[in-house]
């Protein structure tokens, strides 16, 4: 018998495919994995590496974080995902005194606003402040306490 025949009355364990080693893709194998772990899970990523659009390289001296956004290690859900994938050694504290976030517009570099995290402001004084956003922006923003969730 090979390893693909089964005997009379005997059932393949059931299979699923995650398509993409993405942090999503890494999640969503990890959960197949923690909630039926008699479940073959199969992660396929086209990359040489995991991790999708996340990642960090070195660049003119810096250090370059590449990705849509950060992972926040503030969140203690998010530092438990990292541990639980094994990605824990790849986290990186940043230094309080340099913890500073830019947003390129053409040729100038805008701070992020303080308190401004993962694109929510939990500070309205500083953003509010901020030359990143427009007087219609801050406006837009200000009315969305009004818009009614969808």
């Amino acid at each position: 018998m090979t390893g693909t025949e089964l005997t009379s009355g005997e059932q393949a364990a059931p299979r699923v495919a995650v398509l993409g080693g993405g942090i999503t893709g890494l999640a969503a194998a990890l959960r197949f994995r923690e909630t039926a772990p008699s479940l073959r899970c199969d992660l396929y990523e086209a990359e040489g590496r995991l991790g999708g659009v996340l990642g960090s390289e070195h660049a003119d001296g810096y250090l370059v974080e590449r990705g849509a956004d950060m992972i926040s290690t503030i969140e203690p859900w998010a530092v438990s995902l990292f541990r639980r994938i094994g990605f824990d050694s790849e986290l990186i504290d940043t230094q309080d005194g340099n913890r500073r976030a830019f947003v390129a517009m053409g040729r100038r570099l805008f701070p992020v606003p303080e308190g401004f995290t993962l694109l929510q402001p939990r500070k309205l004084i500083p953003v509010l402040r901020s030359s990143l956003l427009t007087w219609r922006g801050k406006l837009r923003l200000l009315g969305e306490v009004f818009v009614r969730a969808r």
